[in-house]
């Protein structure tokens, strides 16, 4: 249903066309999880990870990542590798905004 489709797309922090810069820019949609997940049990699926952003991504070493990129930098490359990695983990920017849901027939 047309009036339903939530695709995105964002280049530098705002909307843009999703057809412009095609790999340059960051394409989402607004998923319904609950209707994902009851689907995956109707097909006896496994829901092998369902939880935030932030959880996948410390679940999954970027705090490690962040430690290990920022050895050696300079104090500004710190801080830039400090600013983005707590725009994607903390909750009040997309750590809870964006999901992760993991479906497997295993």
């Amino acid at each position: 249903n047309i009036k339903n489709f939530t695709l995105q797309s964002l280049s530098n922090h705002k909307f843009s066309n999703i057809f412009d810069n095609i790999g340059e820019q960051d394409i989402s949609s607004h998923v319904n999880f609950k209707d994902l997940h009851k689907i995956a049990k109707k097909y006896n699926l496994k829901i092998d990870e369902a939880c935030s952003q932030r959880d996948f991504l410390t679940k999954y070493g970027i705090l490690d990542r962040k430690q290990l990129l920022s050895k050696n930098k300079d104090k500004k490359t710190k801080n830039i590798i400090n600013n983005e990695a707590k725009r994607l983990i903390d909750n009040r920017e997309m750590g809870d905004l964006f999901k992760f849901l993991i479906i497997s027939n295993l």
